[in-house]
């Protein structure tokens, strides 16, 4: 009964609290993403360490390196984890991931919300598209620009 009502809660605010080691389900975007950046680990209760900040192929090797499947996520992705993005006449932005109950229950070391990379290039491929956790704004930004990493796997 306590499961029960347990998931039943999860399930409506959007993220299911199923586990796997170090990743969580995001019903909103049918994946696994691993709970902390490149770099920190998950204990079980929070991230522990420094995540690093990663050039674009640095970020790529990294998640090649969590396991069979994982990968950086997509802009579209990322973004809708995090919810409510608009575009406009500046820049294209989501919700903060912190105002976002799906991402927030996700993406649990807020401490490392800051620039994330995602697996969108361009044609020329001379950089990537990255999102800004902590104000949901997005960019594209040069292949060689230091930023944190998620990954995200279909299956664990």
């Amino acid at each position: 009964m306590v499961a029960a009502l347990s998931l039943a809660l999860s399930l409506l605010s959007g993220c299911a609290s199923d586990t796997i080691d170090d990743s969580a389900f995001s019903t909103r975007t049918n994946l696994y993403w691993q709970r902390c950046a490149v770099g920190s680990s998950w204990d079980g209760e929070g991230c522990l360490g420094d995540a690093e900040q990663l050039d674009w192929s640095g970020a790529v090797d990294a998640c090649d390196a969590a396991g069979p499947g994982y990968r950086l996520p997509t802009l579209d992705e990322l973004a809708l984890l995090l919810g409510e993005c608009t575009e406009g006449s500046g820049a294209a932005r989501c919700a903060p991931c912190a105002a976002s109950g799906e991402c927030s229950a996700v993406l649990v070391d807020s401490a490392f919300y800051g620039w994330t990379w995602t697996g969108d290039q361009t044609d020329e491929s001379a950089g990537a598209f990255v999102v800004n956790l902590r104000d949901g704004v997005i960019a594209f930004d040069e292949a060689e620009q230091g930023f944190y990493a998620r990954c995200v796997t279909e299956t664990p």
